[in-house]
């Protein structure tokens, strides 16, 4: 998530904790958040949502100890790397890719798979597939004249 989005969805939660934080709500606290709660939201970056009474006291909660800071979403960690690849699955996968750099990665996957190279549970294909994508991008298809 980038920083323009994590500043939008910070400000799209803000706008709706707002009348609770600057005391303009001409109605109990409770039935201004079921209000809230009963429509749906075009949230930046997950789509059409619904939100529960929780999430938004969370979202208060937040605001309240931290500010407007404290509602964007932290960016992760471990950017960059795999969660489902292990150093030594992603050996492996590069190991293979050299030794048969024709091998499709279905047949790829399922020589991996078959001696046990793929970890317990194995990952998925897709995981592999997005791996191999990342470290051997395709090439280009070579134009004749």
């Amino acid at each position: 998530m980038d920083d323009k989005l994590r500043n939008e969805s910070a400000l799209f939660k803000f706008s709706l904790i707002a009348p609770v934080i600057n005391g303009s709500l001409n109605e109990p606290l409770k039935d201004y958040l079921e209000k809230v709660c009963a429509k749906t939201y075009e949230v930046p970056g997950k789509g059409p949502r619904e939100l529960s009474l929780k999430t938004l006291r969370q979202w208060l909660h937040t605001y309240r100890h931290y500010g407007i800071d404290g509602l964007k979403r932290k960016p992760r960690n471990d950017k960059g790397s795999s969660r489902a690849l292990t150093s030594d699955v992603a050996r492996a996968i590069h190991e293979f890719r050299q030794l048969y750099p024709k091998k499709t990665l279905t047949a790829l996957y399922a020589e991996l798979l078959a001696g046990g190279f793929l970890g317990l549970p194995p990952v998925s294909l897709s995981t592999v597939g997005r791996y191999l994508k990342k470290i051997d991008p395709p090439s280009e298809p070579e134009v004749c004249l």
